[in-house]
């Protein structure tokens, strides 16, 4: 429920956008361990509660499920990890690149043991790019982020019979439905897609008291036709 394409030009609330670059892929099991600071350079927006559901309705009749997520660079990290992991061919992926570092290493000690010292280094360099990429692209991720008047934005999402609804102090977005292609479940959250590289991810650790992840998996199953479940756990 993200995105870069917040992070970059201010589009719909919760919508997230998968980065282009092939860097992206090069680890999906690589944590971002580099520190960059969440401090917004613009005001906090005020604090947004949520209204209460309808009159006469309550969140257990009204198929509401509600979670509060702050828009920090770790959380979408953690969305981006999600959606890295769910794509098609990541296995694949994983394997030709294990194999072209252990490649690029060996040719890397063959050029240096030759004495061609210009060409192992480069070989090298390539080689370590291969292994640290994707926390590059993590760190840069989270440095366009800094600049961004959505740093630490709090959202508020309310998922219902009706719509996917998000707000927070600076915005207020209804989306349908129909526009939903797939849901993916994990140990820890769900991500919802439209089309193959629009996103949302909602971790469990967000929802709010009275909200269930059964409740949301019970209302996406009834919505959403397409369903992946990757949750070790079952």
């Amino acid at each position: 429920m993200i995105g870069l394409s917040r992070m970059m030009s201010t589009s719909t609330a919760a919508l997230g956008a998968a980065p282009n670059d092939e860097m992206c892929d090069m680890s999906g099991d690589l944590e971002n361990d580099t520190k960059f600071s969440d401090e917004n350079p613009y005001a906090s927006p005020a604090h947004y509660d949520p209204p209460s559901a309808s009159p006469g309705r309550t969140l257990e009749n009204d198929g509401l499920a509600t979670a509060r997520i702050a828009y920090t660079g770790d959380y979408l990290i953690e969305a981006l990890i999600r959606y890295r992991a769910q794509r098609n061919g990541r296995i694949a992926w994983i394997v030709l690149r294990t194999i072209a570092i252990l490649s690029f290493a060996c040719f890397t000690v063959l050029a240096i043991s030759q004495r061609h010292y210009l060409f192992g280094v480069f070989l090298a360099a390539f080689t370590v790019l291969l292994i640290v990429g994707q926390r590059i692209d993590n760190w840069r991720i989270k440095r366009a982020l800094a600049s961004s008047p959505h740093l630490n934005e709090e959202l508020t999402l309310h998922l219902s019979d009706t719509d996917f609804h998000v707000w927070s102090a600076m915005q207020d977005t209804r989306l349908s439905w129909s526009l939903f292609s797939r849901a993916v479940y994990f140990d820890d959250g769900v991500l919802i897609l439209q089309g193959p590289n629009l996103f949302h991810w909602i971790p469990w650790s967000a929802l709010l008291a009275g909200t269930q992840p059964n409740r949301i998996e019970s209302l996406l199953q009834t919505r959403i036709s397409q369903h992946d479940d990757r949750r070790t756990n079952r």
